[in-house]
């Protein structure tokens, strides 16, 4: 092979994803002995702590995260990832925290043949779906949120594939090419409906491409109906397994006596959608499509927040001035924004959300490079220098971020937290007892009940007494009581209790002739 194939186009950026996915797996594998405690660990510990409980009690639908109390099933995402990594850790004894990252890294990596199938696809030349992989696997985004314990990669994972089987469903019109992307497309709605919208829409423009180039100019009636049909049947299925789940789940916390976390309330509906005020908001679009964007963060540390606009301006005007492929990049930027559009609220709250967007953004960066490697002058300067130094330029803004020093982080900060969790562990009983825990403005977070491995009623502010003198309190006494368990600690993380509330508690919850104990933050019934 002489120096002229090795530089060949598909050789040549083969080997650019070569190097890219061995400084993917540097960086997914920094910190990975340490605490799911970084970036977002409300999220990952909650992920985790359904995980905890599947190998304490087994696999169920109505699967348990008893963080608010009894009773204990809250059932939100589909649990697949969960079961993933509660059978992984019951076959393999692999401590739980790393192997909710290997299953997320595993299924980041499983994605890829996917997404390289379809680019391929879409760009038509290899060598361009070995670019994208190469973004892909840069971003700031995939490169920290690909090892956290969430279930971002897998339905990033299903929902690649799914959109691969249904451009063949579409083309090849194979029963099992049908089969296959109806599973995966219900798999990954249930997993996370959220992120599964963007594939949709990426399946409707593909379709409909499909359509207007290969079915409609033959005007066959009974061949547009048929198309039509079949269209319907890959994207209905998987919806409306979605509104079972939903439908099923809500079902279930409806029946929470205290705290309903029904999808359909008001409340859970302004979380999920957020207001049109908001939509109005400009300095909101900019947190959601600039600030969190995978780009932008890889870019800003090292040119600064005008610098990484200003490049991510000229790649945008450099894709419309080139005139080439605006339909491409047009439908690819509105399959990519689709989520942030319906579910706005939570991209202002939970960046991991850009996971779902990311991939596309991937694909729509792409083509300003084609556009300028398709211009002799600028042909060999882009792809000797223009993509690898935009490549390198990631990988090095990354190492300067907050999501990177997340995973350089000493495990001794966490060591008030460890001592906190291995107290109430020797204290208590799994089985038995339960813990109210009062955190300092974290809401239901399940960091704390996850590393107590305790059942928990865990609430944001003071433990003041008025919180134990109402009728949600009385409500949650009466279903511990109905579990066959007892209210044994309450830890009050935000501020000391005063001794009145102290003396109260005591009282209720004492077994007469016995005690109770303050011991730091943790007030614990029956201690003597």
């Amino acid at each position: 092979m002489n120096i002229k194939t090795l530089f060949e186009d598909k050789r040549y950026f083969f080997g650019l994803f070569v190097l890219c996915f061995g400084a993917h797996l540097w960086f997914v594998t920094e910190g990975w002995n340490l605490p799911i405690l970084d970036h977002h660990d409300f999220r990952q510990t909650q992920t985790a702590l359904a995980s905890y409980w599947v190998v304490q009690e087994g696999f169920q639908l109505a699967y348990q995260l008893p963080v608010l109390g009894p009773p204990w099933s809250i059932p939100l995402e589909f649990p697949l990832y969960q079961w993933v990594v509660a059978s992984v850790h019951m076959a393999t004894g692999y401590p739980l925290d790393q192997t909710g990252r290997l299953i997320s890294v595993l299924f980041f990596l499983a994605a890829l043949p996917a997404a390289w199938l379809v680019a391929r696809h879409v760009f038509k030349k290899a060598e361009w779906a070995w670019l994208f992989l190469c973004l892909v696997l840069v971003n700031p985004v995939h490169l920290f949120w690909a090892r956290a314990f969430m279930i971002e990669t897998t339905v990033l994972c299903l929902g690649t594939w799914f959109l691969w089987f249904f451009i063949r469903s579409i083309e090849k019109k194979r029963v099992t090419d049908h089969v296959l992307a109806i599973l995966l497309g219900c798999l990954a709605g249930l997993v996370k409906p959220t992120t599964y919208i963007i594939f949709l829409v990426a399946a409707f423009f593909i379709y409909l491409k499909h359509f207007m180039m290969a079915v409609w100019p033959q005007r066959n009636r009974r061949e547009i109906v048929v198309f039509v049909i079949r269209g319907a049947v890959l994207v209905l299925i998987s919806i409306a397994v979605v509104w079972l789940w939903t439908h099923y789940a809500d079902g279930i916390k409806s029946r929470h006596p205290y705290q309903p976390l029904v999808s359909t309330s008001d409340g859970q509906h302004r979380w999920n959608y957020g207001t049109w005020e908001q939509r109005m908001d400009r300095s909101l679009w900019e947190r959601a499509l600039l600030h969190f964007n995978g780009w932008f963060i890889g870019i800003s540390p090292l040119l600064g927040a005008f610098g990484a606009t200003f490049v991510l301006g000229v790649i945008l005007s450099w894709w419309v001035a080139s005139g080439r492929r605006l339909l491409l990049g047009g439908a690819i930027l509105l399959s990519a924004l689709s989520t942030p559009l319906v579910f706005f609220n939570v991209f202002q709250h939970h960046d991991y959300y850009q996971m779902a967007v990311t991939g596309g953004l991937c694909f729509f960066v792409v083509l300003p490079f084609i556009s300028l490697m398709e211009r002799q002058g600028y042909r060999r300067l882009t792809k000797f220098i223009v993509v690898p130094g935009f490549c390198l330029l990631l990988l090095i803004g990354y190492s300067k971020t907050y999501y990177y020093q997340c995973t350089q982080r000493k495990p001794a900060v966490y060591q008030n937290l460890f001592n906190l969790a291995n107290y109430i562990k020797q204290v208590t009983d799994q089985k038995r007892d339960v813990v109210m825990i009062f955190t300092p403005d974290e809401g239901w977070t399940s960091r704390y009940a996850y590393l107590m491995q305790r059942k928990t009623r865990t609430e944001s502010g003071a433990a003041t007494l008025d919180r134990f003198q109402n009728e949600q309190f009385y409500a949650m006494e009466k279903a511990i009581a109905a579990e066959g368990m007892r209210l044994r600690a309450v830890v009050s993380l935000k501020e000391k209790m005063s001794q009145e509330t102290i003396d109260y508690l005591s009282t209720r919850f004492n077994t007469p002739g016995k005690r109770s104990s303050m011991n730091g933050p943790v007030l614990l019934f029956d201690a003597e």
